[in-house]
């Protein structure tokens, strides 16, 4: 028969050894216990935490669930802040559904123009029919809609809302570079 060998915690995980709380672990020390041990024992962590918890459930979490939780969070909300930020791509558009193509585009002024200025009826012929089919008739009126809206436009699928997106991305710069130099 082969001999286990026990690996104490403090040669183990010497880190979550030094969480170790020997006040109230009183006979108890981090040598008499190994890694997978279901023993319980307290704990105290860098930012003061108490947990009583069993070693194999303090190894597995890497320490103490209230920071594991704490860092979560922090990374949680990163993502979201990130989310949130507009990066001038049609990720915008999916991520803010609520938003209207001229809260995305940052357009202020009014965009003189109509559907045939727009688009290339010859070149993009079904996103130029479905927004006619819709009695989108301005640049004006489509940069008024939001995402959802834009998918309820009949006939115009995920890739034409994605060509439609560049399309009028490029046309609000155009314009805005237009309307800088006419000042």
């Amino acid at each position: 028969m082969s001999e286990h060998t026990i690996i104490p915690l403090t040669i183990s995980h010497s880190l979550i050894a030094a969480e170790w709380d020997s006040e109230r672990n009183k006979k108890l020390t981090p040598d008499d216990v190994h890694a997978a041990s279901h023993r319980r024992a307290w704990w105290v962590c860098q930012y003061g935490h108490v947990e009583f918890n069993p070693v194999r459930i303090r190894v597995r979490d890497i320490g103490c669930a209230a920071c594991k939780s704490a860092r979560w969070k922090k990374e949680m909300a990163e993502r979201i802040k990130l989310r949130h930020e507009l990066e001038g791509t049609f990720k915008d558009l999916e991520y803010h559904p609520e938003m209207s193509l001229k809260e995305i585009f940052k357009v202020t002024t009014p965009m003189e123009g109509s559907l045939d200025d727009l688009i290339n009826k010859k070149v993009e012929a079904r996103i130029y029919n479905c927004l006619l089919r819709a009695r989108l008739d301005t640049v004006d009126e489509i940069l008024e809609l939001n995402y959802e809206e834009l998918c309820r436009v009949r006939n115009l699928g995920d890739l034409s809302i994605r060509r439609l997106y560049e399309v009028l991305k490029d046309y609000a710069s155009k314009n805005a570079d237009s309307l800088s130099s006419e000042s």
